[in-house]
């Protein structure tokens, strides 16, 4: 194989139907191997550079090893809590943006990039900011921003 079948990167799990259950037993979990998890991650980032390209869009440059899959297994996790929100702290070019936006695609949520910049006017970030609370608040919309 590729290597990681030996190694567990975590769990996967499926919410349960039952909404009165602890919050623990929600979810169904089962181990996987890094394999599956690295097998699973690739066909989302082809399906997500075919989604940039349909719409025009560049496509990002990232590539999968063992630290983006385990970033990315966590940033999923969190994603898929209700409410939740998480910040991704890095150097420059390490891939942050990258990895949002796929996670963003594999969770079907609507992404947005405010860019800030010495020109950016308060007025001009304040309505970037407000279609975000919009989307994810009023709408109920699973929403990612990138700043």
């Amino acid at each position: 194989g590729n290597g990681y079948e030996q190694e567990s990167v975590g769990t996967v799990g499926s919410e349960s139907q039952d909404q009165d259950e602890a919050p623990e037993e929600k979810c169904d979990y089962r181990e996987v191997g890094d394999g599956q998890v690295m097998d699973c991650l690739q066909k989302h980032l082809g399906q997500y550079r075919a989604s940039r390209l349909e719409e025009g869009l560049p496509t990002d440059e990232l590539i999968l090893f063992k630290a983006t899959l385990e970033h990315c297994t966590r940033l999923l996790r969190v994603m898929n809590l209700p409410g939740s929100h998480s910040i991704l702290l890095g150097p420059k070019g390490s891939g942050r943006r990258s990895l949002v936006r796929l996670a963003s695609h594999i969770m079907g949520a609507q992404m947005f990039e405010v860019v800030v910049s010495p020109q950016t006017s308060s007025k001009h970030f304040k309505s970037q900011l407000k279609q975000v609370c919009l989307s994810a608040g009023l709408d109920s919309r699973r929403t990612s921003l990138i700043v």
